[in-house]
């Protein structure tokens, strides 16, 4: 199997959606997955969790970030983590989160959204 037939085997799998399914509701380009699952999957497995989660609750409670100016503040309000250990849970360079939390929030969220799922689920 391809690294491309994992992720999507992984998408088919985990967040029960295809490739273009996650791309669409992630707000990230197809192409850009594909290249983050090669050079940052944690990040990307963290997207398709918190995907199948947000899908798992109803929708009025999705978390936005409108209320939120700060990444920090955010991560501690969803996740219970600063943004130091968001990045390293991750594996997603702390600076680079911050750039996402501007240009693309919709990943950044879910990526805080999977690793409060993982975290749940953990318990």
């Amino acid at each position: 199997m391809t690294k491309a037939e994992d992720f999507s085997h992984h998408c088919r799998t985990k967040g029960l959606m295809d490739v273009t399914e996650v791309a669409e509701a992630s707000g990230v380009p197809r192409r850009t997955l594909y290249d983050w699952w090669r050079t940052r999957p944690r990040a990307v497995v963290l997207i398709v969790m918190g995907l199948s989660a947000e899908r798992a609750r109803l929708p009025a409670a999705a978390p936005a970030t409108g209320q939120f100016e700060d990444f920090s503040d955010y991560c501690k309000e969803h996740c219970g983590l600063d943004a130091t250990e968001v990045a390293e849970t991750s594996k997603v360079p702390r600076r680079t989160l911050y750039d996402w939390w501007r240009t693309r929030p919709r990943a950044v969220v879910l990526i805080v959204e999977g690793i409060a799922a993982e975290r749940r689920n953990k318990r």
